[in-house]
């Protein structure tokens, strides 16, 4: 459907946006920063020590507390804002 919108549907618009617009915005600019976030938070705070410490191959309790930390708080929150931005909040 979204081919269509490159030819006979080209000027069908709503909100000023073809379908093909309305469905790259919602991929780009909504499900990547949400997958992001989902994933942030399941490495973060689902997955056990001992998975994400074999995954990262990570060695160092001082690099796995840092990682843990920037996972955890940083991640999720950095990606809000570039959501919040995306969607026009700030």
């Amino acid at each position: 459907m979204t081919a269509f919108s490159f030819n006979i549907w080209a000027e069908v618009k709503v909100f000023d946006m073809t379908f093909f617009d309305h469905l790259d915005f919602l991929t780009s600019n909504l499900m990547l920063p949400l997958g992001g976030i989902s994933i942030a938070i399941f490495a973060g705070w689902l997955m056990t020590k001992e998975t994400s410490k074999a995954e990262l191959d990570m060695n160092s309790e001082v690099g796995y507390s840092i990682w843990q930390v920037l996972i955890r708080y940083i991640a999720p929150i950095a990606v809000s804002i570039v959501l919040l931005h995306a969607i026009g909040v700030f």
